[in-house]
C-alpha cells in the first residue's frame, strides 16, 4: 500500500510503468521507502533431496591465514549446490567446555545427497579442525536447531556490513580479522558472512535495486553487549572494524542497516540510487515514508572522533 492509500499488486509484468518501477525498487530498495507490504507471493523451489548435508567445521583463529587463505580460493571451485558460510567468534573448547576459543568456522549447506557434499568438503577437512559436526537433515530443522546461535536476544547490538568480491579475503584482510577479534571488548561479538554467487550473480546489476550481484561474501560484523555502560566501547570496536575493512568492500548490505555508515547511498545502492530516487519522488512525493537512510534523505553521519552515537537512537532526521 502506497502513501496515497492505494493497494497495488506489483509484479514484473504489471500493467502500468509505475507499478513495474515499484516492483523493481522493492527488490533491494524497499525497507519502508515506498509503502507497506500487506501480502507477498513467493515462488518456492523443491530441494534436490529430502535431507541435505549441513553442519559446522571450526578452526583456531591463529590458523586463519592458512585456512581462510585456502577457503578464499576453494569456494571459487564449488558448484552452485554448495554454499559455505563463514563465522569468526568464540566457541567452547571441546576438551575443556569452560574455556572459550577464538575460532574461524564454516557452515556448509549442500543441496544434495550427504555423501556428495562430504566429498566436496574433503579439502577443508585436511586443515585439522577443532571440531567438525556434519548432519544429514532438512534445512528447516537445521535453522530451528542451530540457526538461533547468532540471535541478539535481550542484549544490545550494533551491526556493520560489507560486500566483498571473489577472492577478496587477502592476507591483509585476515590480519584485520585477527587484530579486531583478539581485541573485541565483548566475548559475544562475532563476524558472519553469507556465501554469494549462484543464481544471485546470474542477473545483471540493474535487474533489481539490489546492485551487488558480483559479491562473493556478504559480511555482518555484529557487536553484542549487555549493559548501557558498555555501549561506546562496543560500537566503536565494530565501527572501526568496518572502516578498516572498507577498502576491501565493494558496498554494504541494506538488510543490515547501519545508521553510522558513511556514504550510505553509494554503499547500499551503487549506481541504482538515481533510479530509486526518481521512483520515490513519483510514488511518495510528500515523503510520507521517511527515515534517516531512506531514499531521498540528505542525512550523512559524522566521521569525527569521538563518534556521534545519536543516529543509533533515532529514526527520522528533520
Amino acid at each position: 500500500m502506497t502513501a496515497d492509500g492505494v493497494c497495488r499488486h506489483l509484479r514484473e509484468d504489471a500493467e502500468t510503468a509505475e507499478d513495474r518501477d515499484l516492483f523493481w525498487a522493492c527488490r533491494g530498495g524497499g525497507g519502508g521507502n515506498f509503502g507497506v507490504a500487506v501480502a507477498v507471493e513467493l515462488r518456492v523451489h523443491r530441494p534436490r533431496t529430502a535431507t541435505m548435508l549441513i553442519g559446522e567445521i571450526s578452526y583456531p583463529l591463529d590458523a586463519a591465514h592458512e585456512v581462510i587463505g585456502y577457503y578464499n580460493e576453494w569456494v571459487e571451485t564449488l558448484p552452485d549446490e554448495l554454499a559455505v558460510y563463514g563465522y569468526l567468534g568464540r566457541q567452547a573448547d571441546p576438551a575443556d567446555p569452560g574455556r572459550q576459543l577464538r575460532t574461524f568456522r564454516i557452515t556448509p549447506v549442500f543441496n544434495g545427497a550427504y555423501a556428495d557434499g562430504l566429498e566436496l568438503l574433503r579439502p577443508m577437512l585436511r586443515y585439522a579442525p577443532v571440531t567438525a559436526e556434519l548432519y544429514d537433515m532438512a534445512l528447516p530443522a537445521w535453522e530451528n536447531t542451530f540457526g538461533r546461535s547468532t540471535l541478539v536476544g535481550h542484549r544490545q547490538a550494533y551491526i556493520r556490513s560489507g560486500v566483498m568480491a571473489p577472492r577478496g579475503m587477502t592476507p591483509d584482510v585476515v590480519d584485520i580479522y585477527q587484530r579486531f577479534m583478539n581485541a573485541a571488548p565483548s566475548p559475544d561479538s562475532f563476524v558472519v558472512w553469507m556465501h554469494g554467487g549462484g543464481r544471485v550473480s546470474e542477473l545483471p546489476a540493474g535487474s533489481s535495486a539490489f546492485p551487488h550481484r558480483d559479491g562473493r561474501f556478504i559480511f555482518e560484523v555484529k557487536s553484542i553487549w549487555s549493559s548501557e555502560a558498555e555501549t561506546r566501547a562496543n560500537v566503536e570496536w565494530a565501527y572501526h572494524f568496518g572502516e578498516e575493512l572498507r577498502p576491501h568492500f565493494s558496498g554494504a548490505y541494506v538488510n543490515y542497516i547501519d545508521p553510522l555508515l558513511p556514504d550510505w547511498k553509494q554503499m547500499y545502492y551503487a549506481g541504482n540510487y538515481a533510479r530509486l530516487l526518481r521512483i520515490k519522488r513519483q510514488a511518495d512525493p510528500a515523503g510520507f515514508f521517511r527515515f534517516q537512510q531512506g531514499v531521498g534523505s540528505e542525512f550523512e553521519p559524522s566521521r569525527a572522533e569521538p563518534l556521534d552515537l545519536s543516529p543509533l537512537n533515532r529514526t527520522v532526521v528533520t
